[in-house]
């Protein structure tokens, strides 16, 4: 069950957990200049993980959804229709085309994502629109607050 953490006046505030290097808030051209860090990340989920991340990723929901075709900046393998917006499963959040570095090349979300996907059995939580829109205030907050 969803319960707010913080109220700010009249608006409902839900922070959610970034997933480092795969939630984050940039356009194409800035996120292709984080290259370098991506690569650190390349091969550190192991394979039979993937698929199981990656399905779960995909399946989140939608918070901020932004129409930018993004393509892959480690070797240009994919590109992904909204890869700029962001993706919630209530509890973290995560780029449009985070599931597909998973995916690709077994970039890490981090073992407290990895954890929360299995005690989930993979199966994301069905958000509603209340409570994507507590997220997205989230979102708002900290734009507000630099």
């Amino acid at each position: 069950m969803f319960t707010p953490t913080l109220n700010k006046g009249e608006e409902s505030v839900k922070p959610v957990r970034s997933l480092g290097i795969l939630s984050l808030l940039e356009g194409q051209k800035t996120y292709a200049q984080r290259r370098a860090e991506m690569l650190e990340q390349v091969d550190a989920l192991a394979p039979d993980e993937r698929p199981i991340i990656a399905s779960y990723m995909k399946r989140g929901s939608v918070v901020l959804a932004i129409m930018e075709h993004t393509t892959d900046i480690v070797e240009a393998q994919f590109g992904t229709p909204g890869g700029s917006g962001i993706f919630t499963d209530g509890e973290f959040y995560w780029r449009g085309d985070a599931a597909q570095y998973v995916e690709t090349y077994g970039v890490s979300p981090g073992r407290d994502f990895i954890q929360h996907v299995h005690e989930r059995n993979g199966e994301p939580p069905m958000l509603s629109q209340d409570e994507i829109a507590d997220i997205d205030d989230y979102f708002v907050s900290m734009r507000r607050n630099g």
